[in-house]
Parts: C-alpha cells; structure tokens; sequence
C-alpha cells in the first residue's frame, strides 16, 4: 500500500499584513484545513495498520523462537537416550562375544580332553595313532584281536561293460586301472583243406595313476566284440590307456592229406598279456587238440567250431562246413581308487 501524503496548507495570515491581505490568507487557511485534516487522519491509519502487523509478525517471532527453542530441547533429550540406548546395546554385544569365545574356548578345551582320552584308550587297544593318518581305513587284524590299518584297500570300485565315464573322487589319491579290448571274431569256413585260426583275444593293459594327475571326468570306452573275420575293437580310459583288440582269425594256408592235426590257439601268436584266443582247426581232419582255456586276467576263447569267446576279451573260435565261426567277446574296464 502506498504511503498516504499530506497537502502543505497555505500561508497563514500575520498581524503585519494589511487588512485586505490579511482576510485572503485567512480565508486560504481555513479551506485547506478540512483537506489537511483528511490526509492526516489517513496517514494516521496507515501507521496505525502497520503498527499492528509489526506486531503480528513480533508474536509469530516470539512463537517460532520458542517452538524452535522446544524443538533444540527435545532433539537433545532424544539423542542423549539414544547414545545411552546405543551404549547399552554395545555392551550387551560385547557381553556376547565374551561369552561366545568362552564358550569356543570350552569346547576346545572338550576336545583336547577327549582327544586326549580317545589316544590313550587307543594305545590300550592297540588302536593306531590318528595323526598322520588322515582318511586312511581301519579293518581288523587277522587274529580278529584289535584293528590296524587298511594300507592298499580299495576305498572305491567301479565296473563299464559299456561305454561311459568315470567321474573322479575328490578323496582319491591312487587310482588303479585295468582295461580289457575286444576279443577278435574266429576265422570262417571257406574251403577244404584249409587250417583256419581262432581271433586273438583283447589286450590287457594294468596301470597306476595318480589321482592329482588326472581330471575331474574320464571317458570311458569298452571294445566291441568282433563279428566272425573282423578285429575287436580297442578300450580305453580316457587317452591315459589302450587296450587294442584281438585280430580277426584268418586261414593260415592249406595241409596235404594225412597231415596230423593241429591246434592253433591265436594266442601262440598273439601278446604275453591278453585273453585267451579262440580254437583253430584243421579242416582236412577237423580234430580239436587242446581246447581254449581261459586266460588268467580275462576271458577264454571259443574252445569249439564256433564257439563264442568268453567275456571280457575272449576270441571266437574259427568255423567249419557246419558251423559258423565265432565272435569274439567285448572288452571291459575296471577302476579301483585308494
């Protein structure tokens, strides 16, 4: 709002005017004086109205001070109470670890004891020492007296007949393999006069690994047994081992009539270590010697015209004008792990 104005009156008459001038400045005077008395009365509410509202704002000073005031007080009440609650719950943590590592330490205490005690009621028992002995196996002695260490036991054994894959375990040290190839299928009757040979039977093939040595997962395969004429098929533990397959049985040539009879069993030719090979024969008289037997580490070979090779690795017998040769036998792989 604009602030009000008050209008100069006029010159006010003096004893020293003349009469004439006298009366004028007079008359003058009292004409403005009802505009001066309406300019002072408004500048007079103006100032009035905004003595009020200085005194307003005075008050809602005086109020924001004191709510400010207040709030100071109880910000401060609040915050001590929480220091003294976050103090107290400090404490109570603290009581609690305490408490945890006398419990810890307890328990360590238990253990010694029992440890302690386990040793000496072992060495009355015979038992043998825990230290150093980590994942080893106990078994009983062989005078069923007391226990001993199962150094060299197997802990776990697996067989494939098929193929597969050996996953590893994680407490195995030593791993033991065995892997047997297919036995060879047995030669075939195709003329008179012929000496025909068994198949040879599979490899055998043993070795130790280390299992740290060795990947987490190993394939696995087992060497088909071989259809009459053909080679077995090779075995395998990962690409660590082989085992080739026994060679087909085929005719060694031709005999004169009256030759005397002859066995060949393919494994007079084959490796030191394999199974057995199966029977040959001499078709001009057809007479078996010794029959195939089996093979100390695998199977026997077919000990008859036509005879099948026995599992694993055995080699089929060679066949005659009635009888078709045999097939040999399909490989095998065993895993053993300390």
């Amino acid at each position: 709002m604009t602030v009000p104005t008050i209008t100069n009156l006029p010159t006010p008459p003096s004893r020293t005017d003349a009469p004439a001038q006298f009366v004028a400045r007079a008359d003058s005077l009292l004409g403005g004086l009802p505009t001066f008395v309406s300019e002072t009365n408004a500048l007079a509410n103006y100032l009035e109205n905004r003595a009020q509202e200085a005194e307003g704002a005075r008050d809602a000073a005086i109020t924001a001070r004191n709510a400010a005031q207040t709030a100071a007080s109880n910000a401060t009440t609040n915050g001590a109470q929480q220091v003294t609650l976050a103090a107290g719950e400090v404490t109570k943590a603290t009581n609690k670890a305490n408490e945890a590592a006398a419990s810890a330490q307890h328990a360590e205490d238990m253990r010694d004891s029992a440890q302690n005690i386990a040793a000496m009621i072992g060495d009355d028992a015979g038992l043998p020492a825990l230290e150093g002995n980590a994942k080893k196996v106990f078994r009983v002695n062989a005078s069923a007296t007391g226990v001993e260490l199962a150094v060299g036991v197997a802990q776990g054994y697996e067989q494939f007949l098929t193929s597969g894959t050996w996953t590893k375990p994680i407490d195995a040290t030593w791993v033991f393999v065995e892997v047997i190839g297919g036995g060879g299928g047995g030669a075939a009757y195709a003329a008179a006069g012929q000496l025909l040979l068994g198949g040879l039977g599979g490899d055998v093939v043993f070795r130790i690994l280390r299992a740290a040595d060795l990947p987490p997962a190993v394939s696995v395969t087992v060497g088909a047994g071989a259809a009459a004429g053909s080679d077995g098929g090779t075995s395998s533990f990962g690409s660590l081992i082989t085992a080739t397959g026994g060679k087909a049985g085929a005719s060694a040539g031709s005999l004169g009539s009256g030759d005397v009879a002859l066995l060949f069993r393919a494994v007079s030719f084959s490796r030191a270590l394999s199974a057995s090979a199966g029977n040959g024969l001499s078709t001009t008289s057809t007479t078996w010697g010794l029959d195939a037997t089996a093979s100390d580490v695998a199977g026997a070979g077919g000990a008859s015209p036509g005879a099948n090779g026995a599992g694993p690795g055995g080699g089929g017998a060679a066949g005659d004008s009635a009888t078709a040769a045999g097939q040999g036998a399909a490989g095998r792989v065993r895993v053993w792990y300390l």
